[in-house]
């Protein structure tokens, strides 16, 4: 995702912060490793549902109503899911990292 921010794809940054492009890639690797995990579920509804609300939610960066709306789904449920997604490849980032 940091990526993202480097190539301004979304037209913004957030923070002033140089970019740490070493933690850049290493946070591509995660997200590409995530959504290469979730291509690979037995169960394509769920699995597309999940890649749907990682989009909206993180690449596009949508509100979190707006997200329920397009999903169909409860806040609550979104958040939980964004809460998934994030320990998901939190857990894939300090993995790639210690290795």
């Amino acid at each position: 995702m940091a990526a993202f921010g480097r190539k301004m794809i979304s037209g913004h940054r957030e923070g002033s912060d140089p970019i740490d492009y070493e933690r850049a890639d290493l946070t591509d690797a995660a997200v590409l490793a995530y959504l290469n995990v979730i291509a690979r579920r037995q169960d394509k509804e769920k699995a597309a549902l999940e890649k749907k609300v990682f989009w909206l939610r993180y690449y596009y960066r949508w509100e979190m109503q707006d997200v329920c709306r397009k999903v169909d789904q409860s806040k609550s449920w979104v958040i939980n899911m964004c809460k998934v997604i994030e320990g998901t490849v939190e857990a894939l980032y300090l993995a790639d990292n210690a290795a």
